[in-house]
């Protein structure tokens, strides 16, 4: 018998718990797997793979919630590269779409009814470290995440668009930027822009940049100042400040009306893949990486020859909902590569 344990303590209560749970319930519905479901914050030494509901960059001693510590002491002790962890959806802005707000309300609802993924990293969650159990029949199974989703259509890449979009990640809120400040990217990469093109662009912060927004806005409003940038608009929630407006408007407009699209990491590029525009991708650690139209310096000539349908085919096998998981289906897809 293989042992597995999964943490639930290692993300908040409320219904991400239930996707560690899923887990447990994945995989022992499999013979010769045993999955024990695990509260409070001890580690059992019997499981030879672990499950974590997150990542967590920062060093032990830098962290003060018991489950960012639980998390860190499971990446530390896993040298063996034998930890799953659940991530977010590189796909998720597409759960916006009208008539799923419609169907369904709330993020638990979404979750039960497999609207909602997770993306499941082995290894780690930062490329190319991580690894994904990927098959070869993928065609079928990302049809089926489109109609799910929504997504009616991959898009030509219609070389459309005058702004330049940046999407910002959390920055040192969050572990997919890489503790660079959000402000930090958006700088460095404006000033590269304009060395290459005179579009106008828009800094798009994180939505759930809470803790950081205010600094991050008021870094570039004296950016802009004291560097006399023009033509730079600031996209941000509930702030308020001389060069912004308060405005968020919905992603996939955006993306839809840009020339391209530049992110450190962020999931928000995400969707440029699905809807023809070119994403320029400043993290080799991000995990579209590798369908990058290019550096800034081709901001205004974009590689479009990118193969996006290996990016379909990975997605597909990253990426799984709750039934899946509760089901088991995802366990029986990784299982025979352990």
């Amino acid at each position: 018998m293989r042992i597995v344990a999964a943490y639930r303590y290692t993300t908040s209560k409320g219904y991400k718990q239930d996707w560690v749970k899923a887990i447990a319930d994945g995989v022992n519905k499999h013979e010769d797997w045993q999955c024990k479901l695990i509260d409070g914050v001890s580690i059992d030494p019997q499981a030879e793979y672990s499950f974590v509901f997150n990542y967590q960059r920062e060093p032990s001693s830098e962290l003060t919630k018991g489950s960012h510590k639980l998390r860190r002491r499971l990446f530390e002790k896993h040298t063996d590269g034998k930890i799953f962890c659940l991530d977010g959806d590189i796909l998720i802005s597409y759960l916006g779409l009208k008539h799923k707000r419609e169907l369904l309300a709330g993020m638990k609802a979404e979750m039960e009814n497999g609207i909602r993924y997770v993306r499941i990293p082995f290894t780690h969650v930062y490329e190319p470290k991580a690894r994904f159990f990927i098959k070869d029949n993928w065609e079928d199974r990302w049809q089926d995440i489109m109609n799910n989703k929504g997504i009616n259509q991959v898009k030509e890449y219609d070389k459309q668009g005058d702004q330049i979009l940046i999407v910002c990640n959390r920055g040192s809120e969050g572990y997919s930027g890489m503790g660079v400040p959000a402000w930090r990217y958006a700088m460095d990469t404006i000033t590269e822009l304009r060395k290459h093109s005179k579009r106008p662009i828009v800094v798009r912060l994180h939505r759930a940049n809470n803790i950081y927004r205010k600094i991050d806005i008021e870094q570039l409003e004296n950016f802009f100042r004291t560097h006399g940038i023009q033509g730079v608009e600031i996209q941000s929630k509930k702030y308020m400040g001389e060069f912004t407006t308060g405005n968020y408007p919905d992603l996939l407009e955006e993306i839809n009306k840009s020339w391209a699209i530049c992110t450190l990491a962020s999931s928000a590029a995400g969707p440029a893949l699905i809807e023809g525009k070119p994403v320029f991708v400043g993290a080799p650690e991000c995990f579209f990486y590798n369908w990058r139209s290019g550096e800034l310096s081709d901001i205004e000539s974009p590689n479009y020859n990118i193969d996006r349908n290996s990016f379909f085919k990975k997605y597909s096998f990253a990426h799984w909902n709750y039934p899946e998981v509760r089901n088991g289906i995802f366990w029986e897809n990784v299982k025979y590569g352990l």
